[in-house]
């Protein structure tokens, strides 16, 4: 998988850091979907409806895990 590691805060590139709590993904199958799309290739969201397709799948749970990443 590509590097999606977005480094914030001084000397990087994005010299901020986000203002809040939040997550990435959205908060329903849906907007997890939408945000896959959103990388413009189907490597993500191909694997994602085939899975999501299958009877035995009744939902999703997101959990998230934030931690500062040293050089």
């Amino acid at each position: 998988m590509f590097d999606a590691v977005l480094r914030r805060g001084p000397g990087s590139k994005n010299n901020f850091y986000a203002e809040g709590i939040h997550q990435d993904y959205g908060l329903s199958d849906k907007e997890y979907r939408q945000s896959l799309d959103a990388y413009g290739s189907d490597y993500m969201t191909k694997p994602f409806d085939k899975d999501w397709s299958r009877d035995i799948i009744k939902g999703m749970k997101g959990i998230v895990f934030w931690r500062p990443i040293l050089n």
